[in-house]
């Protein structure tokens, strides 16, 4: 049997390795934090390569996890465990090298599970009561009204992922099935002009039906359908796009000051979502006409639309955001 002293240092080696995996596992905790709410930590994404730089960093310190436990579980057992005698080893090294695997990898790929659940559990509630539901990563962005699963479909002209223009047109594909009331379009395009900021909605025959403006830099704000979004954030870094929320105010100083509550749903005519961490599929949800917050029934699609040329597949550098601020310059 060891003496008292010699158990206390065995005791004494796991020390350590406590202090080792309690600051990896704040660190995880950290780096998850961040992707989930990536509005509070602007100050580390937003400079110019701090963000690589971090993600850098943090492929590191995951590296160093490995290294560092798998080698305190090799020297613990040099030290200890070959002490062991008889047919006690034959349990006793296996189990602790089951055990060493276990912790050393587990501190390496943890983050890669822990994530994923918190991002399903995070934006799993995020769209309730929200009954329109816009797939933003299509050529043609597809509407579907989640009660009655109805469904269409608008397509740009030409392609904003293509060419660089000041006019783009977003026109309703035909529907083969009888069309819902306050959600499908009854108009046929709306021609977004960015010289001027405005956006015109024609019929069939080319009548103007509506006509109003909108404006950048750095709120999107469309007057007349009473909606603002600090779409700043949206339009120059992807990890942000999950997370815009388009209020039915015109005040940005309210919207700046909500924005940050996540699961605050109280004026929010829209918000983006991404259901799964490990998929680029961005969703876009939309009120109904019918909802505690009234929503914009057929002319959601002109927000829609501002939204989606926000994120030209094209790059940062061709969306709607330049085009509009290059202009206001």
């Amino acid at each position: 049997m060891p003496s008292s002293s010699d158990q206390f240092r065995v005791y004494l080696l796991f020390i350590p390795l406590f202090i080792l995996d309690a600051s990896i596992a704040t660190w995880d905790y950290f780096n998850i934090s961040i992707r989930l709410i990536p509005i509070d930590h602007q100050r580390l994404i937003d400079p110019r390569g701090r963000w690589s730089t971090f993600v850098v960093l943090n492929n590191l310190v995951n590296c160093a996890a490995l290294v560092l436990n798998a080698t305190w579980f090799v020297m613990f057992a040099k030290t200890i465990l070959t002490k062991a005698k008889g047919p006690s080893r034959l349990v006793v090294y296996p189990a602790w090298v089951v055990l060493g695997v276990f912790v050393a990898v587990g501190c390496l790929i943890a983050p890669w599970i822990a994530e994923p659940i918190a991002w399903r559990r995070q934006f799993r509630d995020s769209c309730n009561g929200f009954d329109l539901r816009v797939n933003l990563n299509l050529d043609s962005l597809f509407f579907q009204h989640k009660p009655t699963m109805k469904n269409f479909t608008m397509t740009f002209s030409p392609d904003p992922g293509e060419q660089i223009v000041q006019t783009y047109v977003f026109h309703v594909d035909p529907v083969y099935s009888p069309p819902l009331p306050d959600f499908y379009p009854s108009y046929d395009s709306i021609t977004y002009n960015f010289s001027a900021r405005t956006y015109t909605i024609k019929s069939s025959n080319s009548t103007i039906l509506r006509t109003g403006l909108f404006a950048f830099a750095p709120v999107l704000h469309v007057p007349d359908l009473n909606v603002s979004a600090d779409v700043f954030p949206f339009a120059r870094n992807d990890i942000y796009r999950p997370f815009l929320k388009i209020y039915d105010s015109t005040a940005p100083k309210d919207i700046n000051t909500r924005k940050h509550a996540w699961s605050d749903n109280a004026h929010v005519m829209m918000r983006t979502a991404r259901f799964s961490s490990t998929t680029d599929v961005l969703s876009l949800c939309a009120r109904s006409q019918n909802a505690d917050v009234v929503g914009l029934g057929e002319l959601s699609p002109v927000v829609v639309g501002l939204v989606a040329l926000l994120k030209s597949p094209k790059g940062l550098d061709y969306t709607a955001w330049d085009l509009a601020t290059n202009v206001a310059k």
